[in-house]
């Protein structure tokens, strides 16, 4: 989810963000979360963390993070600093890279410039980074570009083919320059996002973001979602791909009463093992969102303390 401070959202943006998300939702047909009391999985799924607070830092079960990195020209030292944080909790790492431009190309322009090799010599650079770690790295290019419009990445296309064909520049350069690197395509999850899917040679694993805001739904929708009302479509959408999935970015921002349903229901469905086929991990973003989803609501706090939900994550 993670946000640039090279873009900047107006009202105008916020409303179209809201119009998207409730005709996603309208879709949904399942009953909202109960009450429950449910067992923790502690199988083959394993967990992640999106943490700027570092409040899981000593977690053990925690085994991945996602790293949010804005490319930078020839230089490679914010990612070197992710890649030296995570392995020093001996974690793996999910690289989220943001491919914002060089030169403030607009929307139109920016995946063009990728694809002409404008950015080959970054591309390079951060692939033979890669190469250097001890474990594979995902890499999660371009995140969220089905979002559009109203997305706040400049990626998002109306049109799936720029992105494809760029993401596909990225995989063969990446793959000249390592063995090392899982690509890591993820969609937001919008209805039919798998026009986007860039093609299973170039794709080792599948993301997708999962995020339920109380007070949001409730105003807009005059329910709640659930883990499963969120998760279950974006899942039967790509499970017959046959790759590892992630939900690669996942949070719950409301009371802790309702905080605490929800995670509940989503390790249920999450222990179920026809859904550990493919899926692999669950990275929790344990931050607040740094956008405004509605105008007359604060920004949404996803963050979940360890000592409030011990053992859930």
């Amino acid at each position: 989810m993670k946000f640039s401070p090279l873009l900047k959202m107006g009202a105008a943006s916020v409303f179209i963000i809201t119009i998207v998300f409730i005709g996603f939702l309208y879709m949904v047909k399942t009953q909202p979360a109960k009450n429950i009391d449910v067992p923790i999985p502690k199988k083959n799924v394993q967990f992640g963390i999106i943490d700027g607070l570092g409040l899981y830092d000593n977690d053990k079960n925690i085994t991945i993070e996602n790293r949010f990195v804005t490319w930078k020209k020839d230089d490679v030292s914010d990612i070197k600093k992710a890649f030296e944080e995570t392995s020093k909790k001996n974690r793996s790492t999910i690289l989220t890279l943001e491919p914002w431009g060089f030169s403030n190309e607009s929307r139109i322009e920016l995946l063009p410039a990728i694809i002409k090799g404008e950015y080959a010599s970054t591309i390079v650079a951060i692939c033979k980074e890669i190469d250097l770690q001890s474990t594979p790295v995902y890499l999660r290019w371009g995140h969220e570009m089905d979002l559009y419009p109203g997305s706040r990445y400049n990626w998002a296309q109306p049109e799936p083919q720029p992105y494809i064909t760029a993401f596909q520049y990225v995989t063969n350069l990446c793959r000249k320059q390592t063995k090392n690197v899982k690509m890591l395509w993820s969609p937001g999850g919008k209805a039919g996002f798998t026009a986007f899917y860039p093609g299973d040679d170039y794709v080792d694993a599948i993301g997708f973001s999962i995020f339920s805001y109380e007070a949001f739904e409730m105003k807009n929708s005059k329910r709640n979602f659930n883990f499963i009302d969120l998760f279950d479509y974006r899942y039967n959408q790509v499970k017959n791909y046959r790759k590892e999935v992630i939900i690669a970015e996942m949070g719950v921002a409301g009371t802790d009463e309702y905080k605490e349903n929800w995670i509940k229901l989503a390790m249920t469905r999450i222990n179920n093992p026809e859904i550990q086929r493919y899926l692999k991990y669950v990275v929790y973003f344990n931050e607040d969102d740094n956008i405004v989803w509605d105008a007359d609501l604060v920004k949404p706090n996803f963050t979940i303390k360890n000592e409030l939900f011990p053992n859930i994550i």
